[in-house]
């Protein structure tokens, strides 16, 4: 339970990091 709350937790950001990656490719 608590190892996948941390794993989650950890690759949210990482989630959210490589959207606006991703979303910043796309408007240039």
């Amino acid at each position: 339970m608590f190892h996948a709350l941390n794993l989650s937790m950890t690759l949210l950001p990482l989630l959210h990091l490589l959207l606006l990656l991703i979303n910043g490719t796309h408007v240039k």
